[in-house]
Order: structure tokens, then sequence, then C-alpha cells
């Protein structure tokens, strides 16, 4: 099956409360970027590059789509549950065994074609906002089935505030914006190192254009990315 070009997903407008500037509030930053971007939608493209096993697969979809959907909920915010766009992208033919390189290229392809018709409101090439502020149009989620497989989920009830999810497993966020060159030079002026880093992947640097992170905390790493308006923050 090929979805390389997302179902509609068209949320209301979003109505801020007065609980959204609680400095406490995990979501409060992702609320800012949707409505400092105009576009009111948060969650990462999910690109799929292992196609051995689709209940794995949807598996993975999952868990990241209801932990999410707890943790707001827990949050006191209901509101934002029709925001929520963790969007799939597969095509076997296109995206099966490819790179985080090549799935970055394929990215920036999805965000070039970008239209008000194929991702709603605020989402048109003319609205100089977007990839200023929305994480959804700086960087994607890179999936391969050692991650789908390393996946799992359950519920636990012996911790305090009753039942909750466990989630297990990783994931890869692919930096749409990365250039090798520039990330290299702002990092030797900054630090003056060259070599003392670890070759990861065929690349050395400070910054190698994408990060693993835990999978119970993808809407973190989301609220993460909100915080600057620029560029991707590398760890």
């Amino acid at each position: 099956m090929t979805t390389t070009t997302p179902p509609t997903h068209l949320p209301p407008p979003y109505a801020p409360t007065d609980s959204d500037s609680d400095p406490d509030s995990t979501f409060r930053h992702i609320i800012t970027s949707m409505l400092n971007s105009h576009h009111h939608k948060f969650g990462f493209l999910i690109y799929r590059v292992n196609y051995d096993n689709d209940a794995l697969w949807q598996n993975y979809l999952n868990i990241i789509d209801q932990q999410t959907r707890e943790y707001v909920v827990l949050e006191k915010k209901e509101h934002l549950l029709p925001h929520i766009a963790w969007t799939p992208m597969e095509d076997r033919e296109k995206f099966e065994g490819a790179t985080k390189d090549e799935i970055r290229e394929f990215f920036r392809d999805w965000i070039h074609e970008r239209s008000e018709d194929r991702d709603g409101p605020g989402a048109g090439v003319d609205n100089t906002e977007l990839i200023r502020w929305s994480p959804r149009y700086k960087a994607c989620m890179y999936v391969n089935g050692e991650m789908m497989q390393g996946a799992k989920m359950q519920t636990v009830d012996f911790l305090p505030g009753g039942p909750q999810l466990h989630v297990q497993g990783k994931g890869v966020v692919v930096d749409g914006q990365y250039d090798e060159h520039d990330r290299d030079v702002l990092r030797r002026s900054a630090v003056g190192a060259r070599e003392d880093f670890e070759e990861v992947e065929g690349r050395r640097g400070w910054d190698v254009g994408w990060m693993y992170f835990t999978l119970r905390g993808v809407h973190m790493v989301y609220e993460t990315l909100c915080m600057s308006e620029e560029e991707w923050t590398s760890p």
C-alpha cells in the first residue's frame, strides 16, 4: 500500500483556553507553536523503511498515538485531541531500506509540495511562519524493523494515580533542515574540535542530522523542538 500523500486530517481551528499559559503545562510549547504557525496540527510524519511485518508497524503507530492521547488527558488538555496528527508514510517501492539521509530528502520533497488542500489551513507555501514554528515541517521520524520489534506497551496499575501505560522502545527523529557542512563549521567555531567525535553511520561530528529517543517520550521530543523557532536543537 502506498500512502506517501497523508490522509486528510483537518482539525477545527484551535481555541485557546485560560490554562494554556500555565508554565508547568507539558503541552504549552506545542500550543504556542500551533498558534504562531497558524497551522493547528501537532505530530511528526513517520516514515516506514521496513515492510516485513504489518502487525508490528501498526503496533508501533498505536503506541505513539495512544500514549500521546493518554498524556493529553492526564494534563487535562482534552481540547488538544483533535489536533494530534502522527502521520504514517508508507511506500515500499520508495522507502524500503532507505537511509536516514534518503528519508530526509523525501521529507524535504513533502515539505516543498505542501498546500492547504493537502494538509489543511495554514499549510500553504505563502505561510512563512509555518516552517519557522512547526516541528511537523522541520523534522520527521524514521522507523526500521528493529525499532518495530522493540516497541512494547502495557498497562500497569500499581502506580500512584491509577493504571498508566508503560512504554518501551526507541525511535529516530531526522532533522529536515540538516546541512552537514554548516553544522561542522558551527561546531568547530564554537568548540575548536575536529576529530574528537566517534563515527556514526559514516558521519563524524557534533550533529549527524538525527538522534535516537525513547519512544515513551515522543511527545516530549516534539515539545522540545517547539521551543526553538529557528532550528534543530542537538543533544
